[in-house]
């Protein structure tokens, strides 16, 4: 056997960074099946961990290891939230408020109803900011999340019906830079949202 180079490199075939943030709903279109396998889903968000690895934002080692990229943790998150309402005159106090949600299920099962506490709360101005992780979603539910923190998020955002309330959900489909800066964005929006309704 003939040791010859490789002339070139196969095309990942899962979905790119770019897809994925075309897609923000790319997790609504699997099977229901799959979306109540908690197992399933968590591999589903790897492959958007994956996606940063695509063409132009390689990590790749030498041997063949892949350094993965590393992702925004909830203290940072966290850290970033605080500068930001800092900025804006915020006073934010940490676990400050928490309320009863009737938290989604799945296919179609009742919701059931859990205390929900927001990781920073202006108790005066009544703004409630929460950064929702895969761990928070596990402890919800105390058993394995039948839904994703992203879509969980959407969910409980519009059961509640505040405009005084912001629920970012952890991601897996941006290095930590590319998360930041989009939470920092997300966060102006919200604050200068605030601003116009005289709420800050």
């Amino acid at each position: 056997m003939r040791v010859k180079p490789v002339r070139c490199r196969r095309v990942a075939k899962y979905p790119t960074h770019i897809q994925i943030q075309a897609s923000p709903n790319i997790e609504t279109l699997t099977p229901l099946r799959w979306r109540s396998n908690w197992h399933v889903m968590a591999s589903l968000s790897a492959i958007g961990m994956a996606a940063s690895l695509s063409l132009g934002q390689e990590r790749a080692a030498v041997g063949g290891a892949v350094a993965l990229p590393r992702y925004l943790t909830e203290s940072e998150a966290l850290s970033i939230i605080r500068v930001e309402a800092k900025k804006v005159g915020l006073e934010l106090v940490h676990k400050g408020r928490s309320i009863a949600v009737p938290i989604p299920m799945n296919n179609g099962k009742k919701p059931i109803v859990k205390k929900y506490c927001f990781d920073e709360s202006d108790i005066k101005k009544g703004v409630n900011i929460d950064f929702l992780t895969y761990s928070d979603a596990y402890e919800l539910y105390g058993d394995v999340p039948p839904l994703t923190p992203s879509i969980l998020a959407k969910k409980i955002s519009e059961i509640l019906k505040s405009k005084r309330i912001m629920i970012v959900a952890e991601s897996g489909a941006q290095d930590s830079n590319l998360q930041a800066k989009q939470l920092r964005k997300d966060l102006q929006d919200f604050f200068a949202w605030l601003k116009k309704q005289g709420v800050i």
